[in-house]
């Protein structure tokens, strides 16, 4: 926050409030049930990709595609 030159103590009180941190929560639990497991992660057509290499991903994303 300090680097973007953003008022910090706004900041710190902000991303402490109830507001943000339902989102935060929220998200996790949508995560969370989607199998999530870090970051980043893709899901292809529904389905969590588990990706070893930026070559895998681009496999896996020419086959969804060819196999249409």
């Amino acid at each position: 926050a300090k680097s973007l030159k953003l008022d910090t103590d706004t900041f710190t009180k902000d991303m402490k409030s109830d507001a943000v941190v339902k989102v935060v929560q929220d998200d996790l639990a949508l995560g969370n049930e989607g199998g999530v497991q870090g970051t980043p992660s893709f899901f292809l057509n529904g389905r969590n990709m588990q990706i070893a290499s930026i070559e895998d991903f681009a496999k896996q994303l020419r086959e969804s595609y060819t196999s249409k």
